[in-house]
């Protein structure tokens, strides 16, 4: 008959005791550290709260259509009284305009952040203002002006003068027509700085526009001996906006890339994709490039960098053009030498 040994049978709930102890320990242990964690977390929650809520910006957190934050600053200025869709379509209130910003952190959870615009725009209605009297005090007088030398110019037509007086005419009538041709690029490119850029919704062959581009910027080329050189598209590619702006865009990059180039030089356009949904349109030249600390330079209005003629517009209103649809532009120093200008579009 089997007989229980008792010796054994508390050696193994000694042995079973022990075990539960070392895990209760260790239980223990977990908790507490999960709880100094979670403490620790608190803490930095309510410091990131503490740091959000004194923002100088108005500032709410939602949680689907429940409000879950709402800093000092959007407490002074919006109080409690809007619902989440309300604000999301606030631009005018208390007399100043706003610029509502909306960033999803997670399905259920978004940020909105207000700008305040009302100085910007104010300063845009002020600028367009002053800009439409100095077109018309410059322009009006010119344009006089032009009406009579053209009616001057058929009178001396028929008669017979010295051939001094003739040319200083000839060259009165130029600077006339330059200085026409100056305020009209100028008060062109100024509206680019106040003005949002108006954008046609046409589906639009990258293919066709380029081939656009080299067509109108070609005179210029072969004026100087450059050959441009476009990498052929495996596909034609399409994009979304307005044609007339790509071509202007292009224009002006290619027009750049020619002035700057040494004669006999040439220039490289190169098209690929970098996903799906965007494109790069590279422009290359093999001129004396830039300084490395002036590049940062490129593409803000009135910088000239070089001693080309021009206002320094045309990269400024090209940046304008792609950034309003979508786009961006970069400026590289190849190590060979020359500028690159890398147009990246969205598809």
């Amino acid at each position: 008959m089997w007989q229980i040994d008792y010796k054994d049978l508390l050696l193994l709930l000694i042995l079973l005791l022990l075990v539960l102890f070392v895990f209760s320990f260790y239980l223990l242990r977990i908790n507490l550290q999960n709880k100094r964690k979670i403490k620790a977390l608190n803490i930095e929650l309510e410091t990131f709260k503490e740091i959000l809520y004194h923002l100088p910006v108005e500032l709410f957190v939602f949680q689907g259509k429940e409000l879950y934050f709402q800093n000092k600053k959007a407490l002074e200025v919006f109080g409690t009284t809007f619902t989440p869709d309300t604000l999301k379509k606030i631009t005018i209130y208390r007399g100043k305009k706003w610029l509502p910003l909306i960033y999803p952190l997670r399905k259920d959870l978004e940020i909105l952040l207000f700008q305040d615009v009302t100085e910007k725009e104010g300063f845009k209605e002020a600028y367009q203002m002053a800009l439409s009297y100095l077109s018309h005090e410059l322009k009006t007088p010119l344009a006089v002006a032009y009406l009579h030398f053209e009616a001057l110019e058929k009178k001396l037509a028929d008669t017979e003068l010295d051939k001094e007086i003739t040319e200083g005419f000839e060259k009165a009538k130029e600077a006339l027509e330059k200085l026409r041709n100056l305020i009209k690029r100028l008060f062109s490119g100024l509206d680019y700085l106040a003005k949002e850029v108006p954008i046609k919704k046409e589906r639009i062959s990258l293919k066709q526009i380029l081939e656009e581009a080299i067509f109108w910027v070609s005179p210029i080329a072969e004026d100087k001996k450059v050959s441009i050189h476009m990498s052929s598209l495996e596909e034609n590619y399409y994009l979304k906006g307005s044609e007339e702006l790509f071509i202007q865009a292009f224009f002006n990059v290619l027009e750049n890339a020619i002035k700057f180039s040494p004669a006999g030089a040439k220039v490289d356009i190169k098209v690929y994709p970098t996903s799906e949904k965007s494109i790069v349109i590279s422009v290359r030249d093999y001129g004396s490039g830039v300084e490395p600390d002036k590049l940062h330079l490129l593409g803000l209005p009135f910088v000239k960098i070089g001693k080309g003629k021009g206002m320094g517009l045309g990269l400024f209103i090209t940046r304008r053009i792609v950034e309003s649809h979508g786009g961006t532009v970069k400026f590289n120093l190849p190590p060979a030498g020359g500028l690159e200008v890398e147009i990246i579009l969205p598809l």
